[in-house]
């Protein structure tokens, strides 16, 4: 059943405790969107699904496979199901982030 409360990214992102922490917004359908707080490097790793990401506050950097995206405040990307990829911030941004229920990931 889909919750029907009001949620707030930046209440929810206060609450999380650290880097690469992350609080299930909400299931959608087969969605979980997420808000994660990025900081420092992720390492490199790859799903088994498509990543949508909304930098809600911030600054991301993703390398997929060699190719550099630079993100901010008010930017989206998807990351393609199956491709190598990294991420790093170098600020605590806040990242609000979508894939399909039950995504694995493989860290390289």
């Amino acid at each position: 059943m889909v919750s029907m409360r009001v949620r707030n990214v930046f209440e929810v992102a206060g609450r999380i405790s650290g880097p690469w922490q992350w609080e299930t917004l909400a299931l959608v359908n087969d969605t979980v969107i997420r808000v994660v707080l990025y900081e420092g490097e992720y390492p490199e790793h790859t799903h088994d699904a498509d990543q949508w990401l909304l930098v809600m506050e911030g600054e991301v950097h993703v390398d997929v496979e060699g190719e550099e995206v630079h993100l901010r405040r008010g930017d989206t990307y998807v990351i393609p199901r199956g491709r190598r990829h990294r991420v790093s911030a170098p600020v605590r941004s806040v990242v609000v982030t979508a894939w399909r229920e039950g995504v694995s990931t493989v860290m390289e």
